[in-house]
């Protein structure tokens, strides 16, 4: 029995029903906010990647072996190799993509080397009102997804606060982001010994400027002004309109193209960030023209395994009706789908012979609610049998009037 490779999976009928609804609510909520789609290759050169993602990242991009091309590890990198290359664009610039993307690292719960990704951006906007129109996007969109985002808390951070603050420490930079992301691995006493590479003093002062809580953003953005007025004032613009957001000063986002503000949602103790994104203003420019630019993305397999825990699987097919027949009406059977497909309903029809009863079960077991039953009898008389399978009740209609009574039972049978 062949297995997929480690970190690859297949998903069955019910999975993919409910991950096509995902992708569907998304889409909705993206466009009600007057983004549009946007598709870029899978693979991309492996110096387009590695521009400036940092090192871990870098770590785990999947070479084609022989070439210069890669696996693209994100959507944001490819969005601004496009936008750089295309200078007409009108601005700003507001993209979706939900796409599969792939890294190179460990399996663990909700995470995989093959996954898909959900993508919001804005280019072309300076001004943190693109920040606060992504945040409030990723609430509806968790909304339509089914979550209760009641008690949802963004944490916000910003990069220059924390340049700010690797100017005061006078260490390298991005050694100490990366001991400071590893907060949620490791506690806070794991990010202490791995700071201890600059001294015992060194992660001390880290560890007191970094760690600080405070439930009242107005105290906590007074405190990190000192680190970067400028940071603390795009903050302050962000969490004086968008209320469900919090400074977290040891929020840092891994990615080494972040510029300013960062921003991260988690939905479950057992799980990781499930929505996440920030400004990346010096990205573009990398590529060609720069521009301002910032995103969100959403964790889909995260969200999709915190779904499938509360949700039976159970819906097998999109077709609301099922055509049987007996003795040789196969033809008679195929000319009744094909006019129901025309009046778009979903229509699935038996192939071959077989009983009437085998029919029946076949439909049942696929959860179709209704099925048409073609016979010589009825037929002759340009009529045909509908049945409801919940109910088992039985109506003989004209066929000309099979397609209305279907539409009308279907929106009966959603209702309930």
């Amino acid at each position: 029995m062949e297995n997929t490779p480690t970190g690859v999976r297949d998903f069955s009928v019910e999975e993919s029903m409910e991950r096509e609804r995902m992708i569907g609510s998304l889409k909705s909520v993206f466009r009600r906010y007057g983004f549009y789609p946007l598709e870029t290759g899978t693979m991309e050169f492996f110096s387009t990647l590695t521009k400036k993602s940092g090192e871990a990242i870098k770590e785990n991009i999947f070479r084609i072996a022989d070439e210069e091309a890669a696996l693209r590890f994100d959507l944001t990198v490819p969005l601004a190799r496009y936008v750089s290359s295309n200078l007409s664009l009108f601005k700003p610039f507001k993209r979706y993509c939900i796409d599969k993307v792939w890294r190179n690292e460990e399996p663990q719960k909700g995470r995989y080397r093959e996954f898909l990704q959900a993508d919001c951006d804005i280019v072309g906007v300076k001004e943190q009102s693109a920040e606060v129109e992504l945040l409030n996007l990723a609430l509806d969109s968790l909304k339509a997804l089914g979550f209760d985002t009641s008690e949802a808390i963004f944490f916000i951070n910003s990069r220059k606060i924390l340049e700010g603050m690797a100017d005061k420490w006078s260490v390298d930079s991005e050694r100490a982001f990366r001991a400071i992301d590893k907060y949620d691995k490791v506690g806070k006493e794991g990010v202490f010994e791995e700071l201890k590479s600059f001294g015992k003093e060194k992660a001390e002062e880290i560890i007191n400027d970094v760690f600080v809580e405070n439930d009242d953003n107005g105290k906590m953005l007074k405190y990190l002004s000192k680190f970067s007025k400028e940071g603390a004032e795009e903050l302050e613009y962000i969490v004086s309109r968008f209320p469900n957001a919090k400074i977290q000063p040891y929020l840092v986002r891994g990615l080494g193209y972040y510029t300013g503000p960062i921003y991260e949602l988690k939905l479950s103790d057992e799980i990781g960030t499930v929505c996440a994104g920030g400004r990346y203003d010096n990205l573009l420019g990398l590529y060609g023209q720069k521009d301002c630019a910032v995103g969100i993305s959403f964790g889909f397999e995260r969200l999709f395994y915190l779904l499938r825990k509360e949700t039976s699987l159970d819906k097998k097919t999109y077709s609301s009706v099922y055509i049987a027949w007996v003795k040789d009406m196969e033809k008679e059977a195929l000319s009744i789908a094909t006019s129901l497909r025309r009046e778009a309903i979903n229509t699935d029809i038996n192939y071959s012979k077989r009983s009437l009863g085998s029919q029946i079960d076949y439909a049942n077991k696929m959860g179709i609610p209704l099925v048409v039953i073609i016979g010589p009898k009825e037929f002759k008389e340009g009529k045909a049998v509908l049945r409801e399978m919940d109910s088992g009740k039985e109506t003989v209609l004209e066929i000309g009037k099979i397609a209305g009574a279907v539409v009308e039972r279907t929106k009966i049978i959603s209702k309930k």
